[in-house]
């Protein structure tokens, strides 16, 4: 693993470095992290990168294969308008995880502000502990688990795809209904538990979807899929 010290340098630097590294290296250690911003903006490849300490605002934003495990907590905009790729906060997140995410996987292993997934048009987004309000507001497919409670509104103005919620709801917004969760996104619930070492019952999830209706459109057919399971 090649080691990377962020120390004293610009985003600019580190993500101009990284961009190097992706080329030839399998595995980064990036470390004094310093809460940059911008973190691997755009990054393309297989590279695996290893965050000891914490990220500011829009880490992973636009990029499309890597995976990232940061430490400690990413800022507000942690994945947005991600293609593809992983990230996984052991910490906290601030608000707007994954907004517009078209692809891949986002893991907040503790818990994350308002608007989780706002505007979601594929991939997969995990809060482990709580998530403010409006989580998937406005989301147009993809899906959304929150092991802990889901604030106000959660849902909100929801085109397609599906939040399934573990912990209880503040309240739900307008043009969803809350129900049980299919034998398919059961299925898909367990796949993805499993793979991120998280322990619940998929049955006891409460699962949020679009109302049936006039405002049912069909916007957007990402062609991602996580791990082999077929998306909403």
């Amino acid at each position: 693993m090649v080691e990377l010290d962020a120390r004293g340098l610009t985003s600019r630097e580190v993500n101009l470095r990284l961009r190097e590294l992706a080329g030839r290296e399998r595995a980064v250690l990036v470390r004094n992290p310093g809460s940059l911003h911008n973190f691997a903006i755009g990054l393309r490849g297989e590279i695996e990168i290893t965050v000891d300490g914490s990220l500011g605002v829009y880490a992973g934003g636009f990029m499309n294969g890597p995976k990232i495990t940061v430490r400690r907590n990413a800022g507000w905009y942690v994945g947005d308008n991600m293609i593809g790729g992983q990230i996984i906060v052991e910490g906290h997140s601030g608000s707007n995880v994954g907004p517009s995410m078209i692809g891949g996987l986002v893991c907040v292993k503790g818990q994350a502000g308002s608007r989780v997934g706002y505007g979601l048009k594929g991939g997969t987004i995990v809060i482990g502990g709580d998530a403010g309000l409006e989580t998937g507001k406005m989301m147009m497919g993809g899906r959304i688990v929150v092991l802990g409670r889901s604030g106000q509104r959660t849902g909100e103005s929801m085109y397609g795809g599906v939040v399934h919620v573990l912990g209880g709801l503040d309240s739900l917004g307008g043009n969803v209904e809350a129900g049980e969760p299919s034998d398919l996104e059961a299925a898909a619930l367990e796949e993805i538990l499993l793979d991120l070492g998280l322990k619940a019952n998929p049955l006891e999830f409460t699962t949020i979807t679009p109302r049936p209706g006039k405002h049912q459109y069909v916007l957007f057919q990402p062609k991602f899929e996580y791990r082999g399971v077929a998306k909403r």
